[in-house]
């Protein structure tokens, strides 16, 4: 058994066994573990492999075949530490080796971005869902707008920003959907052409924020459907447009990716 510390707490625990076949050949197989203490992070590793220079093989120790194989190792784990992945050795139905553990044998000299479900790699599309999300965002028409109008004032720029600068800093903005939404006060045809205006004036406000030009903005005007309250017809106007405030909205969702 061999053991190798690296830095980052990673332990290296090798083993190696040797046998001879026809020809002259040996066959060479082991175990490899890599742990790191910090996080409990453990995974074993086989390697396999056949030399035919009998001579080469009589003269050489075994410390030497360990040292081989950690460094394999540690090669391995570096892949590991990064998200890559290493082809896995099969027999000819195509099914993967395994060592006694279980663990599946894989080639540590080559690297591929193919995962092994089979050898417990996470799929490809589980990968991709977890670095591309969707994140909500509301602002209110009180805010961003005068009454009846699709002007943005100073008190809307304001809030716009704060929304953009409420995005976490490790992600990166690479779309936005913009969808007015106005109260059931007013005729549909009219409530459609305002809801678009304000959609259309928060998208270009978007678009001239910092490190937006680049960003697929699209804007969409809903008018009065999916209401968050509902009134009663008994209120006075005034009283009845304060209660509907929340339906005046503007929403974007924004698709967001981590940031390498």
């Amino acid at each position: 058994m061999s053991v190798i510390w690296l830095p980052g707490d990673w332990k290296i625990t090798a083993t190696c066994s040797a046998a001879w076949r026809p020809a002259q050949e040996i066959f060479i197989s082991g175990t490899v573990n890599t742990t790191q203490r910090s996080n409990g992070y453990h995974r074993g590793h086989g390697y396999q492999s056949t030399v035919t220079d009998k001579d080469s093989i009589m003269n050489r120790q075994r410390s030497t075949i360990l040292l081989l194989i950690s460094l394999l190792a540690l090669t391995s784990t570096l892949a590991i530490a990064q998200q890559t992945f290493h082809p896995v050795w099969t027999n000819p139905e195509g099914e993967p080796w395994r060592n006694e553990n279980g663990d599946c044998w894989r080639d540590p000299t080559r690297v591929t971005t193919e995962p092994v479900v089979a050898c417990g790699d996470a799929p490809a599309s589980s990968q991709q869902a977890a670095e591309v999300v969707e994140t909500l965002r509301t602002l209110y028409s009180e805010v961003l707008f005068g009454f009846d109008s699709a002007v943005i004032g100073a008190d809307g720029e304001a809030a716009i920003r704060s929304m953009i600068n409420s995005l976490d800093s490790d992600w990166e903005v690479t779309r936005a959907r913009v969808n007015g939404y106005t109260d059931r006060l007013g005729s549909d045809a009219y409530n459609d052409a305002l809801s678009m205006r304000r959609a259309e004036a928060v998208a270009r406000a978007l678009q001239e924020m910092d490190g937006m030009a680049d960003v697929e903005i699209s804007a969409t005007g809903r008018g009065e459907a999916d209401p968050k309250v509902s009134c009663s017809e008994t209120l006075s106007r005034s009283a009845l447009i304060e209660c509907l405030a929340p339906n005046r909205r503007t929403e974007v969702v924004f698709t967001i990716k981590r940031q390498n």
